[in-house]
């Protein structure tokens, strides 16, 4: 009797069908299984940090007793906005890094291997994205606040050659880390970017 189950279940058609596993194979399908399974381990992620960072004394969240006056400079005019709260820096840096480590998750998930993003190439690319990413919130956040030295009021024009520099470091960073990454043998297609199946 059990035997005869044994060979029945042997016999039946398999659960996952060729139309099944073409549907999962289709680039748009992963895709968007790949984003939906990024943006929801980006949130966890946060939350994850967020709370670890707290529980180490590291202020992500800073509430005022009174609301603040803060000038924001937008589009080369001062505006005074009151805030109650907002988020400091090092939530941005943790944000910025949970959507790094998410973008490991996704990278598996679209080429439905746990290599894929473990690839030296990969490597180098996501460490360039945290520190190049870090370096210009780094540099918004003290210009926005009136922290530069040599420009303590960036308005008008100084606004204008600000974003150009903002832009050129990040295009020097860039450029430095494809330098280095080309210095070190890091090769410029790896197995899963040669290829996209």
């Amino acid at each position: 009797m059990i035997e005869a189950k044994a060979l029945e279940a042997a016999a039946a058609p398999p659960v996952i069908t060729a139309k099944l596993r073409g549907m999962v194979r289709s680039t748009p399908i992963r895709t968007l299984l790949a984003l939906i399974v990024t943006a929801v381990c980006a949130y966890l992620l946060l939350k994850a940090l967020v709370w670890g960072a707290n529980r180490l004394g590291v202020m992500t969240w800073v509430h005022y007793d009174y609301p603040v006056t803060r000038t924001v400079y937008l589009n080369h005019s001062p505006y005074l906005t009151s805030i109650s709260s907002e988020y400091t820096l090092s939530w941005q840096l943790l944000a910025l890094l949970s959507l790094v480590l998410a973008s490991f998750v996704g990278r598996c998930v679209w080429y439905g291997d746990f290599r894929a993003a473990f690839t030296r190439r990969a490597r180098w690319l996501m460490v360039g994205w945290i520190l190049g990413l870090s370096l210009l919130i780094a540099e918004m956040e003290l210009a926005l606040r009136g922290d530069i030295p040599l420009a303590t009021r960036i308005t008008g024009w100084k606004m204008d050659v600000f974003v150009v520099a903002w832009m050129l470091s990040g295009s020097y960073f860039c450029g430095f880390w494809s330098w280095l990454m080309r210095r070190l043998g890091v090769p410029k297609e790896d197995v899963f970017t040669s290829d996209m199946r």
